[in-house]
């Protein structure tokens, strides 16, 4: 067995509080001495794991998280020069094309077979991009789908033609590019159900979500605030930029011009702290240590989420079960002996389905403190003792690590008075320190036997009785 399987893994129900170059060919209709525009955005899907409403183009990864893939959608913004009428707004059509700026927030590439390399979803270079009603005309074509290269300057240009491993959309041939247009082949208006106001540029235009795609990420990189970008392409100078049709003036025809690069898709692997800090106060209920903190979002997963200490409160007569800087030797006749063990708590599986009233970001901490010397009975349990530990037949040794308090996960709205709620399943799994197991007899077959029989386990305290209970899951 190796050192990656001293933990004791449990499935829960319950938690204690207290717990993606693109290049645009448009044909917009842009007068010179005005500044009437066509943006085009890339922004995630409400459905996507992870979507936040207030960032839409930015999706945070845990470090080394599994690939995943996401619903892209794609917005039209017509711009007026000056305040004008929604009304006065139309959109006939795009077409574009999309590029990656060779960022590094994944660790894997072009791996496995069609459809599941990283990049625009596609097979056998076919991707899956559709319109959206209105502008889901009867001639649409898929774009191709390719490696690119990679932009660096923000999508004004293709800065590198080599393939980086991660798969584009459109080509220099029109033919190669997405081409959007509405069901009619006339402009479609704004101010009314179709299409809404888009308050984030100056003056307001309308906006509307002319299509989608699918972008599959790679493994998630270890690093944290590594990051990848998938951006519109404004290639103008070599004539491989957008067209739109579109009018701001409510003409009943459409004029063409240069479109405006908007929000690329931008993926952040998120920061993960470096190490908590365990109360060693002696007391049972206090962890005014440095806790682990991490933010996940609505619908994103929990794993990876985990808080390696790295030491104890200077003063106090608690009794740590690691060493010092949160760490051990393994001691001869054990597995691994002579190798250093550092004590980890790790949410492995679970997503946030429900935490914080239902649909809001988890603030998960991770708090610890160490072993407690007194009051009965939880110190007699914690610290070991013949006839004291729980469950009373079995275990005479105590606790053998220290412990954690794991909160932010249930569905109680944040700022709630405390309370036992549910949470979503989950994961989650302690390092120990099997120095403190049976001290009479250290070999490996005792420690095999004990894992084998269950008999080491995740334990809750019970704040009322003082208590340690077993888990079952």
């Amino acid at each position: 067995m190796s050192l990656l399987a001293r933990f004791k893994v449990i499935t829960s129900r319950w938690l204690v509080t207290g717990f993606a170059c693109a290049a645009l060919l448009l044909f917009v209709g842009l007068h010179a001495a005005n500044a009437q525009q066509v943006v085009l955005d890339f922004r995630f899907d409400p459905s996507d794991p992870g979507y936040n409403a207030s960032t839409p183009s930015t999706m945070t990864l845990a470090p080394s998280s599994a690939a995943q893939t996401f619903t892209v959608d794609i917005y039209a913004t017509v711009v007026p020069a000056a305040n004008t009428a929604s009304t006065n707004l139309g959109l006939q059509s795009i077409s574009m094309r999309g590029i990656d700026n060779g960022g590094n927030a994944f660790s894997t590439g072009l791996t496995g077979p069609g459809g599941t390399q990283v990049g625009v979803f596609q097979t056998s270079g076919v991707g899956n991009f559709a319109g959206v009603a209105p502008f889901n005309s009867a001639g649409f074509a898929q774009p191709k789908v390719s490696d690119l290269g990679v932009s660096t300057n923000g999508g004004s240009s293709v800065t590198t033609a080599t393939a980086n491993g991660i798969f584009d959309f459109g080509g220099t041939a029109t033919a190669n590019r997405l081409s959007i247009s509405s069901a009619t082949g006339a402009l479609v208006y704004g101010g009314g159900a179709s299409g809404s106001a888009n308050t984030s540029t100056t003056p307001n235009g309308w906006q509307w979500l002319v299509g989608t795609f699918s972008f599959r990420t790679g493994t998630a990189s270890a690093n944290a605030g590594n990051s990848t970008q998938f951006l519109p392409l404004l290639d103008i100078a070599s004539g491989q930029a957008g067209a739109v049709a579109f009018t701001a003036t409510g003409a009943p025809s459409a004029s063409t011009g240069p479109a405006t690069n908007g929000s690329a898709l931008t993926f952040t692997v998120a920061s993960v702290s470096s190490g908590a800090i365990a109360d060693n106060t002696n007391s049972p209920t206090s962890f005014t240590g440095s806790a682990t903190t991490a933010s996940v979002l609505h619908a994103a997963s929990y794993a990876g989420t985990n808080s390696p200490l790295t030491g104890y409160t200077p003063s106090g007569s608690g009794s740590p079960a690691f060493g010092p800087t949160g760490s051990v030797t393994i001691g001869p006749g054990l597995i691994g002996a002579g190798s250093t063990l550092p004590e980890v708590a790790t949410i492995v599986a679970g997503i946030n389905n429900t935490a914080n009233g239902g649909s809001g970001t988890a603030n998960v901490s991770i708090a610890w403190r160490s072993r407690v010397t007194s009051p009965a009975p939880t110190a007699s349990q914690e610290t070991g003792g013949a006839g004291t530990a729980v469950p009373v037949s079995i275990s005479t040794v105590g606790l053998v690590s220290d412990v954690v308090n794991l909160t932010g996960l249930s569905n109680a709205t944040e700022g709630a008075p405390p309370s036992t709620q549910p949470t979503d399943p989950f994961v989650f799994q302690m390092v120990y320190n099997p120095n403190l197991l049976s001290k009479a007899n250290h070999q490996i077959s005792t420690e095999n036997g004990l894992i084998g029989n269950s008999l080491l386990y995740l334990a809750s305290l019970n704040t009322t009785s003082l208590q340690w209970e077993k888990n079952d899951a």
